[in-house]
């Protein structure tokens, strides 16, 4: 996650924004805008994460993002950049992205052993990640120690 949007409230419980994140691929650096849900009380947890929205732009970054209810339907207004030169928007469905969302399992960081007493930390995966990728993260956490 390196940035987005502010986020829309989704009910009384939920919060609903759109981030931009860094792929590299073959030696370039690749954007991509997914949308993700988290939850309105503390600790906020991140419930769900969509795949890369198809905003046919390679750099997408959003920047706004407007719950639009109405007459027309319920939409979701996202504004974004691209390249660093032009702007858009995007008019999403709403029941639509929350349909292609993925579910999130937040675990507890296991303790490193390396501090008196550890920062309580949280990793978010999502649900069905396999363990070698869970323990990659895990140990790459470590030695950044």
């Amino acid at each position: 996650m390196r940035g987005g949007t502010p986020p829309v409230r989704l009910g009384k419980n939920r919060f609903l924004a759109v981030m931009h994140t860094v792929v590299r691929q073959r030696g370039r650096s690749m954007y991509a805008a997914s949308a993700y849900i988290f939850s309105a009380h503390p600790p906020f947890a991140i419930e769900a994460v969509s795949r890369p929205l198809n905003l046919g732009h390679q750099t997408p970054y959003p920047v706004g993002l407007v719950h639009e209810r109405g007459e027309s339907g319920d939409h979701l207004l996202l504004s974004y950049g691209v390249a660093d030169n032009e702007w858009h928007i995007a008019r999403l469905s709403t029941k639509a992205l929350l349909r292609a969302l993925v579910p999130v399992r937040t675990e507890a960081m296991p303790d490193a052993g390396t501090a008196a007493e550890p920062l309580p930390t949280r990793l978010h995966f999502v649900r069905g990640a396999p363990e070698e990728v869970r323990d990659e993260v895990v140990d790459a956490l470590r030695g950044l120690q």
